[in-house]
């Protein structure tokens, strides 16, 4: 009977691990903000890697930053919002939300570059780095 008790616990445990998985998956928002020819193929990106679901991206386009809200990443497109990206960062709900800055290299002040650094849970990502965004090397 011991067994019995130790398999029902076991599976409760897995039951509850996939529908933390699911709920996790279904709740994951991205916030893309972008021009929309870098939108499409982010969002094309984030999809196909099967991450994100393309409802649970939200772009955010210039002159509508409000639209920025509690979210599970944040993803900047550093040509577009570069003069807003100290505003950005204030948005964030906490210092764990991720911010990701795509930026071509060298596109980004050295200065900046360094404070950027400094920001927990903050990257910058090149675009020549993501070869699939078949829009990064066109953006020029």
């Amino acid at each position: 009977i011991i067994i019995i008790i130790i398999i029902i616990i076991i599976i409760i445990i897995i039951i509850i691990i996939i529908i933390i998985i699911i709920i996790i998956t279904i709740i994951s928002i991205v916030v893309l903000i972008s021009s929309p020819k870098t939108y499409e193929s982010l969002s094309e990106y984030l999809t196909d890697s099967n991450i994100f679901k393309q409802k649970n991206i939200i772009h955010v386009k210039e002159g509508s930053l409000e639209k920025c809200k509690a979210t599970t990443m944040y993803i900047v497109e550093w040509k577009t919002f570069g003069q807003d990206f100290d505003q950005i960062f204030s948005m964030r709900a906490n210092t764990q939300t991720p911010i990701i800055v795509y930026a071509k290299p060298g596109e980004i002040p050295r200065e900046k570059m360094s404070e950027i650094s400094m920001i927990s849970n903050t990257v910058v990502d090149s675009m020549d780095r993501l070869g699939y965004c078949g829009g990064a090397n066109e953006l020029a």
